[in-house]
């Protein structure tokens, strides 16, 4: 209803909704060190994991989520992967930091 009386604001509206799925996925990287520097090695990972899910989740949408550090949350997550030797997150990480653009 809002495109059709007021094509401006709905594109302020999306503009909103792109900048808080931006700020989202960065606030999932900085859980991601936290949690990482705490020494909780599965909550690093499963939010790492998140972020991904999250990225994917929101693409199809609202294209490529600006301020995007998905190189910095993979090779953190391979980097803790490979510290706690859990060889499936690993490979996992490994596979997602060669697929990134």
């Amino acid at each position: 209803m809002i495109a059709h009386f007021d094509h401006d604001g709905a594109t302020k509206a999306e503009q909103l909704v792109g900048g808080a799925i931006s700020q989202k996925s960065i606030a999932l990287y900085w859980l991601e060190i936290a949690y990482y520097r705490q020494g909780n090695t599965d909550l690093a990972l499963s939010t790492a994991d998140e972020y991904v899910n999250y990225k994917v989740e929101n693409a199809g949408r609202w294209g490529t989520i600006r301020l995007s550090p998905m190189k910095e949350v993979a090779s953190l997550a391979f980097q803790i992967a490979t510290e706690a030797n859990r060889q499936d997150a690993i490979d996992l990480w490994r596979q997602r930091l060669n697929n990134i653009r």
